[in-house]
């Protein structure tokens, strides 16, 4: 698997990804995070998206 170049995604794609990780298929069903590991997710999403370029389109 490759980086993403930007933030975009085709519709088929989105589509994809929503039934891969549905339900069972899900590898944290059922599980119950506590709120420092969500907050270390939090930071550790928000460093990763900052730096992927937005395309020309969203600036």
């Amino acid at each position: 698997m490759t980086k993403r170049i930007s933030r975009e995604a085709s519709d088929a794609t989105k589509f994809k990804q929503s039934l891969a990780k549905q339900g069972t298929n899900n590898p944290n069903y059922g599980k119950k995070r506590d709120d420092s590991t969500k907050q270390k997710i939090s930071d550790a999403l928000k460093k990763y998206w900052l730096s992927i370029p937005k395309s020309d389109s969203l600036q």
